[in-house]
């Protein structure tokens, strides 16, 4: 099926216009069933139909296929004509230099025609081509350089380890994905498989799995744009078994001791005791004198490997209080006592280093799921009053985990960052913190596309502002390929 793209009154019963007086084809909901992938992709962009562009990018459309018949624009082109939401939605999913560069029938490109309709557009589309065009004569400068400066071992069991850290934060995960996949584009090759030790708290424990796993971040990227309206529906607390059947869908029901690289430790905790203690789900097998008795196995927050499945770990992990149920009864989200479990996994990687024979860390690379904006608070103390009195002792033990969530995940970007950077300057070690600026206070549960594509923007613009922080990362990785 073709589109009509006449601007004339022929087509007035077949067509509509939209503000800009270029026309859309008024389909029937057969018709539009009946359209090839790429014509769906043509259609969701000229009616600026932010969930429809997010469905064509889930189910794989390859964008560089879709260009207008009458005027051999590209899906960029087309999005100038709309507006700012919809142009950063092609970017943020389809963009590559191809389709920054293409031309239309008049010649022009996507950048030319936005210097048309808005300085605002023409400033995105310029940062991408900044991004993406840019960037590839800067590796071929690089190239020779790097090559000197390559570890001349290459013996996997003695190069220095490259750890990564992600944290917690439910929906924001999404950040986690594109900060990878803006490292990954930096390095020019797979991430993944440089890491050698990671460590994951609630949605980072979920990606942590994925990943090893073998799914790539674009894989992952797609499948929280897709499941977020699944496992987010109706009212909190969320159905648990939604989740679940996603977890072993994606994870499978194999022993998290199946994994062999990288090395997991996913945080979770124990809430039917008091104090909370934190629990650590690991891949690897500790040595038999860090678990000689139950002090030790409780210092060591010891989980049976060969007994737990990878998605039992993941769901034990992500179990955040009031929008999912304890696992079991007993644990919760990780993030209650450690959302940026970064220095869980560099006492952990100190602790097991004699034992294992390990060199010093390559780098620690640590992630965050964004840095909400700063805002001010007023309570009185009249409301705290009379809302403690409204508390019943039934309840005090979910007022006090809820209490020590929010308190940790409001510490994930400022102690705990001073902490990590300060332990690993005294080991020498080269140490990343990502967790970006993000515009608005993101909600954990939110599935709003447009709220969700602007976070993801927000990413791409803070790390585009750290570039130099993300070129320095990517020299130290590319010199231990």
């Amino acid at each position: 099926m073709v589109f009509c793209c006449c601007s004339g009154s022929c087509c007035s019963i077949n067509c509509c216009e939209d503000k800009n007086g270029h026309s859309i084809p008024r389909l029937t909901k057969i018709e539009e069933k009946n359209l090839s992938m790429e014509e769906q992709l043509m259609l969701a962009i000229k009616r600026s139909s932010l969930r429809s562009i997010v469905n064509c990018y889930i189910r794989g459309v390859n964008a560089d296929a879709v260009i207008d018949p009458s005027n051999g624009e590209n899906p960029l082109h087309l999005a100038v004509r709309t507006n700012l939401t919809t142009v950063q939605a092609v970017l943020l999913l389809y963009a590559n230099e191809q389709m920054l560069t293409g031309r239309n029938n008049n010649g022009d490109q996507p950048l030319q025609l936005a210097g048309s309709y808005s300085s605002r557009i023409r400033k995105c589309i310029q940062l991408f081509i900044d991004i993406h065009c840019k960037k590839d004569k800067e590796d071929s400068d690089d190239e020779g350089e790097n090559e000197e400066e390559k570890l001349p071992n290459n013996d996997e069991r003695t190069k220095p380890p490259i750890l990564l850290s992600l944290d917690g934060g439910g929906i924001k995960g999404l950040v986690l994905i594109r900060v990878l996949l803006i490292i990954e584009r930096n390095l020019g090759k797979d991430l993944w498989p440089l890491i050698d030790w990671v460590a994951g708290t609630s949605t980072g424990a979920i990606l942590a799995c994925a990943l090893a796993k073998g799914k790539s971040l674009t894989d992952c990227q797609k499948l929280y744009l897709q499941l977020k309206n699944i496992v987010f529906r109706g009212s909190r607390p969320y159905n648990p078994a939604v989740l679940e059947r996603i977890l072993i869908q994606t994870l499978s029901t194999d022993f998290i001791s199946s994994i062999e690289k990288p090395k997991l430790l996913l945080t979770s905790a124990k809430m039917n005791i008091a104090p909370p203690s934190l629990v650590l789900f690991r891949s690897y097998q500790l040595p038999e004198e860090l678990t000689k008795g139950e002090d030790k196995m409780e210092e060591m927050g010891y989980v049976d490997r060969n007994v737990t499945t990878i998605w039992k770990a993941a769901r034990c992990s992500s179990a955040a209080p009031t929008y999912f149920p304890p696992f079991d009864d007993i644990y919760v989200d990780g993030g209650v006592i450690c959302n940026n479990p970064t220095m869980e996994l560099l006492t952990e990687f100190v602790k097991l280093r004699p034992y294992f024979k390990l060199p010093n860390p390559h780098c620690v690379i640590s992630i965050g799921t964004g840095t909400p904006p700063s805002k001010s608070l007023t309570i009185h103390r009249s409301f705290i009053w009379r809302l403690l009195q409204r508390v019943s002792r039934n309840t005090e033990f979910m007022r006090n985990m809820a209490q020590g969530l929010v308190e940790q995940i409001t510490e994930s970007n400022r102690r705990p960052v001073m902490h990590c950077s300060a332990f690993c300057a005294a080991l020498g070690v080269p140490f990343f913190r990502f967790s970006p600026r993000l515009s608005d206070d993101v909600r954990i549960n939110e599935v709003d596309d447009a709220c969700i594509l602007k976070m993801l923007w927000d990413v791409e613009v803070a790390m585009y502002a750290a570039r130099k922080d993300v070129d320095k990362l990517v020299k130290i990785l590319k010199s231990r390929i």
